[in-house]
């Protein structure tokens, strides 16, 4: 069972799974490559 979530765009609101939000594709991507996250705060 996917869970439904609502995430805001530009436009406003959009009903989407969990899985496909795009703050949960940045938590799933950090492990595999911090530094293209740190390189923000790092220098």
């Amino acid at each position: 069972m996917a869970r439904r979530s609502g995430e805001a765009t530009g436009p406003g609101v959009r009903r989407t799974d969990w899985r496909d939000l795009e703050l949960v594709d940045h938590w799933r991507r950090y492990p595999e490559r911090p530094e293209a996250y740190l390189r923000h705060i790092a220098g």
